[in-house]
This record gives structure tokens, C-alpha cells and sequence, in this order.
């Protein structure tokens, strides 16, 4: 389940003609992390809903807000209050609020086209804030390197590599986590991806969950825009299906 985080923080505002010229780069509707920081001063809130499921089976996380807050030209800070989740199991229903957490951005190396990447580094944990039937006791460390490239004015291509030290029922795990996301433009507003992701393994003692996902991006000026995803599992210990809807708006 993926987890996105909000604070209303303003850091202050650069100039207009300045933010016109900056590309909104957002890290959803994809579970790939964009390689791409705000700018300083910059404040960016992504969100949305996603419901999931198999069988009789289904969850809904409503929230999934993100607030990245540019500090300097390649660092920023991350941090979501945690989704409003919804449980069917088909044989008893729980909801709550799920875990808050708190994080940063690094960017590490910037694009040099064609054969250099853009790379940032990504360091985060869920803080135990959550309802006791949604959230866990304790804090779950994460991080991942993230890389992009834009392999022409249409076609841009991004990976993810990761590890977090996962807690389920009490108990620690160590989860690896990946995923290659392509993208495409259809035109100065419609963007379009595709996506493989997944995580080793999916729970403690369990089996490793794959995923196929993909979706549209409707810009709505320079600094907002909406997105739409759908995605399928790949292994039983992944959902069998989901879809979900969302929003970004940068100050």
C-alpha cells in the first residue's frame, strides 16, 4: 500500500516569471519516485485515492497526500499525515488512519543527456501515529536510489532500487523494493506511463508481490495537474487489481 504524507508549510514563493519556466514534475500517479526536487522555496502537495483488491477482498486509502518542500536547489523535505484506510477482508471490515511519516530528497547527480541519469537519493520513515488496527508500533525505515532520464522530447524512462526494515505484527523483515516506469508525452498537457513494481517479499515469510500499473496525466497550467492509474498483479502475493485517482498543485 502505498503511503503519501501532507504539512501546510510555505517556505516562501519565487518569482512568477521564474516558476513559469519549471517543469511540474510530480512522484505520482506511479509507485517510481521521480529523480527531481521542487527547487528551493518551492512547496509541492500531491494526493489522491486508491482502492485495491482480490476476491471478495478490497481496501481503500483515501488522502495519500505528500508535501515536498524545496529547500535549496536540490534537497527537499518530505512528510505525509497518513491516509484514511478502509479493510474488507470479506469476513470482517477495520478502518482507521493510517501511519504518518517523515523523509528527504536528495538529488545526487543532475541529467547530463544521454548517457547520464539524473540521481537523487531517498531516505524515510513511516512514524507510528497511526490507529492501532491500521498502523504499526514502530517507525519503518526506507530508502531508495532513484534515477530518470528523458530519452527524447517524448519518451522519458525512470528506475527505482530500494530497501526498507519492515515491521508486520510485531516482527521485523528485511524488504527489497524495485520498479522501471515509461513515460510518454501526447502533447503539452496529456502525458501518458507504464510501470513494473514490486517488493521482496511482500510480508514477513510471505512471497514476493509484483505489479503492472499505468495511467494519464492531465496538466491543468504549470504548476497542477491530474492523474488516473490502473494496474493488475502479477504473483498471488500481489493485489489482483487497482485503480485510483489523484492531484498535484506546486506554489
Amino acid at each position: 500500500m502505498t503511503k503519501l504524507w501532507f504539512a501546510p508549510l510555505l517556505l516562501g514563493l519565487p518569482a512568477a516569471g521564474l516558476a513559469q519556466k519549471v517543469e511540474l514534475v510530480t512522484d505520482r500517479p506511479d509507485f517510481t519516485e521521480s529523480a527531481s526536487v521542487p527547487g528551493g522555496g518551492r512547496v509541492q502537495v500531491e494526493g489522491g485515492w486508491t482502492v485495491e483488491g482480490g476476491g471478495h477482498a478490497h481496501e481503500h486509502s483515501v488522502g495519500e497526500v505528500l508535501a515536498r518542500i524545496g529547500i535549496g536547489e536540490r534537497f527537499e523535505a518530505r512528510i505525509e499525515p497518513g491516509s484514511w484506510v478502509s479493510v474488507d477482508s470479506g469476513k470482517e471490515e477495520i478502518s482507521g488512519v493510517d501511519d504518518a511519516s517523515l523523509g528527504f530528497k536528495l538529488l545526487l547527480v543532475r541529467e547530463t543527456p544521454p548517457a547520464v541519469p539524473a540521481v537523487a537519493l531517498l531516505v524515510s520513515s513511516s512514524v507510528p501515529t497511526g490507529d492501532d488496527a491500521i498502523g504499526e508500533s514502530g517507525w519503518q525505515p526506507e530508502t531508495r536510489l532513484a534515477l530518470g532520464w528523458d530519452l527524447s522530447d517524448l519518451w522519458s524512462l525512470g528506475v527505482n532500487a530500494g530497501w526498507g526494515r519492515i515491521q508486520d505484527g510485531g516482527e521485523r523483515f528485511d524488504q527489497a523494493l524495485g520498479s522501471v516506469a515509461l513515460g510518454r508525452s501526447l502533447g503539452s498537457r496529456l502525458g501518458a506511463f507504464a510501470e513494473i513494481y514490486g517488493f521482496a517479499p511482500a510480508d514477513l515469510g510471505g512471497d514476493d508481490a509484483v505489479h503492472a500499473d499505468g495511467g494519464l496525466t492531465l496538466a491543468l497550467g504549470p504548476d497542477a495537474q491530474l492523474d488516473v492509474r490502473a494496474g493488475v498483479g502479477l504473483t498471488d502475493a500481489a493485489s489482483d487489481w487497482l485503480f485510483g485517482l489523484g492531484f498535484a498543485r506546486r506554489w
